[in-house]
């Protein structure tokens, strides 16, 4: 038996489920456990770096949240 994706109807709402904390919080918190190691004054490229790797698995992480579209 195999099973067909369905089309999404063009003209239907999609609900997206909003964050309750901002974006730059949440980015800091991922960046928390990166950051934390690095002291009170972290250097300033190291700190970008840890923000950078955080932003990465956000964008991951919301990425793979979505379905692929069909085309």
């Amino acid at each position: 038996m195999t099973t067909r994706r369905r089309r999404r109807d063009p003209y239907t709402r999609t609900v997206v489920r909003l964050p309750e904390r901002d974006l730059a919080e949440s980015i800091l918190y991922l960046a928390e456990p990166l950051l934390e190691p690095l002291g009170p004054t972290p250097p300033l490229d190291e700190a970008r770096r840890a923000i950078g790797l955080a932003i990465d698995v956000w964008n991951a992480h919301v990425g793979g949240s979505f379905e692929p579209r069909a085309g």
